[in-house]
């Protein structure tokens, strides 16, 4: 009986040790449904799919290196190099879509492989955490950056603060932060022009707002 342990015990080792890294291409997904870079996982193994149309890609893209004003001339070389990076990149259909089919950039931004580092630069100032709040101030209550000099905004602070977890809450759809981004500028730009009487209604209706926004976060998981 001892000898039939020991031979499983072998059996099972080498089996393991035989087996491809999980998230390689043709072995098992991770644990998390996930593969390496350019693979995805198609029934529990990781494989690679099909290959983006990295013209239009590159089309898309080349705005945001050159801007939206350049010549066809400027333009040309740019979306030649995009391309051979969206090939070498080996972006898949699904990704490539996202990038093409993104209807304003902070939609894009959300894509899972932006290929431009400029683009990756602006995904992480957008989820970039808010300052440091001033331990001399109220604790609960951010400075608005952009409330003018001593017109700052009292309750709405904290209710746009909680506004934006919303806006970088990963539990919501990527169309519905964005809109949500929006929200909070046009909110905040309002702020400037309030004449000094709606200040009171405003700041009344942020601190009830306030008061729900956290029970919301909560049943998405998400954190002030």
């Amino acid at each position: 009986m001892r000898w039939w342990i020991v031979l499983t015990a072998t059996l099972g080792a080498c089996a393991a040790a035989d087996e491809p890294d999980r998230g390689r291409e043709r072995a098992p997904c991770r644990a998390d449904d996930t593969c390496d870079v350019g693979l995805e996982c198609w029934s529990e193994l990781c494989v690679r799919p099909p290959s983006a149309d990295c013209g239009p890609v590159a089309r898309r893209l080349a705005g945001y290196r050159v801007g939206n004003y350049a010549t066809p001339e400027q333009i040309a070389p740019v979306v030649a190099e995009l391309t051979q990076a969206c090939t070498a990149a080996r972006l898949t259909a699904r990704e490539g879509r996202c990038l093409v089919d993104a209807p304003d950039e902070d939609t894009l931004l959300e894509c899972p492989r932006r290929l431009l580092p400029e683009l990756d630069d602006r995904w992480r100032a957008k989820h970039a955490p808010p300052p440091p709040i001033d331990a001399a101030g109220d604790p609960t209550l951010p400075v608005d950056p952009w409330a003018p000099p001593g017109q700052t905004t009292g309750a709405c602070d904290r209710y746009v603060a909680l506004l934006e977890a919303f806006a970088r809450c990963p539990a919501l759809p990527a169309p519905t932060r964005a809109t949500m981004r929006q929200s909070i500028t046009a909110l905040r730009q309002s702020w400037r022009t309030l004449p000094p009487d709606a200040r009171p209604a405003v700041e009344a209706a942020c601190a009830q707002g306030a008061g729900t926004l956290p029970q919301a976060l909560a049943s998405l998981n998400c954190t002030p």
